[in-house]
C-alpha cells in the first residue's frame, strides 16, 4: 500500500500510533474510483455475450423474503444461467449495508425503526413500512374491550423473540418508543413458532407484524388487540452497490420492486 502511495505521489490513509488507519480525502476519492472499476468490470459481464455463468447474492430477512418470492421466481425463469444465491440468515442481525459495502452482497432488503434516517448512500431506499401489533391469547379479558390503553399492557409480560435475532432490537425500540418501556420477559426464543404458541396459551402479549393475524387464522388463533395508538412501524429498506453498471442487479431489484404494493408506502 505504502508502494502505491509513492507511485500516486500522496497518501491513502491518516496513520496513526496506536490508532486504526482512516482514508484521506483523497484515498476516499481512490476507493470510490476503484469500485468504480470492479462496477464496470461487473457491467461487462453482465453485458458480454460470450458470458455463460454469473452470480447475484440477494440478501433479505426471512420475513421479507416471503414477498420478494414472486419476484425472485419471475428472474430465475427468464434467467437460468444466472446463479441467485440468497443470503437469509434471521438468526442473527445481518448488516446488509456492510456486506452490500464490502460485495458481499449485491442487493438487499432489511428492516429497520421508523424513526432511523435513511442512510446517505447511494442507490438506498425505503420501500414500504410493516405495521406492528398486540397480540392476545384469544380468551383474555383485555380481547374483549373496544379500545386497549398502554396502562392496560403496563403490568403484562411479553413473549419476544431472543436478543440475538435480527428483529428484537427494533421491537424493543418501537416497544419503548410507544411508551411500554422493558416489560417483563415471560419468554424469550429463537423459535417463532414457540412464540405464537406461548401468545396463545396467555403467557404473555407479542408485538408482532400486524399481518401475523392474517397468517394464523382460525378459531383457536391469537387475536389483534384495538390498542387505542398505532405501534411505530417497521420500515423495509433496500440497498445495492450499483443499479446503473450491473444490469443483472439492476434487473433483479425492477423485478422485485412491486413485492412490497400491499404494504403501506414507505
Amino acid at each position: 500500500m505504502r508502494a502505491l502511495e509513492d507511485n500516486l505521489g500522496y497518501h491513502l490513509f491518516e496513520r496513526r500510533p496506536g490508532g486504526p488507519a482512516l482514508l484521506t480525502s483523497l484515498g476516499q476519492r481512490a476507493f470510490q474510483h476503484a469500485s468504480n472499476i470492479l462496477d464496470d468490470l461487473s457491467y461487462l459481464y453482465d453485458t458480454s455475450e460470450g458470458s455463460t455463468s454469473r452470480k447475484i447474492v440477494l440478501g433479505a430477512h426471512p420475513y421479507i423474503m416471503r414477498y420478494l418470492q414472486p419476484g425472485i421466481d419471475a428472474f430465475r425463469a427468464q434467467h437460468p444461467e444466472v446463479m441467485l444465491e440468497l443470503d437469509i440468515d434471521g438468526s442473527v442481525a445481518p448488516d446488509f449495508p456492510q456486506k452490500v459495502a464490502r460485495r458481499a452482497v449485491d442487493l438487499a432488503y432489511y428492516f429497520a425503526f421508523e424513526h432511523d434516517e435513511l442512510e446517505a448512500k447511494p442507490f438506498t431506499a425505503t420501500m414500504a413500512q410493516e405495521p406492528l401489533a398486540i397480540f392476545m391469547a384469544r380468551d383474555h379479558p383485555l380481547v374483549t374491550q373496544s379500545s386497549v390503553t398502554r396502562a392496560d399492557l403496563s403490568a403484562l409480560p411479553v413473549v419476544h423473540l431472543s436478543q440475538r435475532t435480527a428483529l428484537r432490537p427494533l421491537i424493543d425500540r418501537a416497544l419503548e418508543a410507544y411508551g411500554l418501556g422493558h416489560p417483563p420477559v415471560a419468554v424469550e426464543s429463537d423459535d417463532y413458532g414457540l412464540i405464537l404458541t406461548s401468545v396463545r396459551r396467555g403467557q404473555g402479549f407479542g408485538c408482532l407484524f400486524a399481518s401475523t393475524g392474517d397468517d394464523i387464522g382460525g378459531a383457536d388463533a391469537m387475536v389483534m388487540l384495538p390498542m387505542e395508538q398505532p405501534l411505530p412501524n417497521l420500515l423495509i429498506r433496500r440497498i445495492a452497490r450499483n443499479l446503473h453498471r450491473g444490469a443483472l442487479v439492476t434487473e433483479l431489484e425492477r423485478s422485485l420492486r412491486g413485492a412490497f404494493r400491499g404494504l403501506p408506502p414507505g
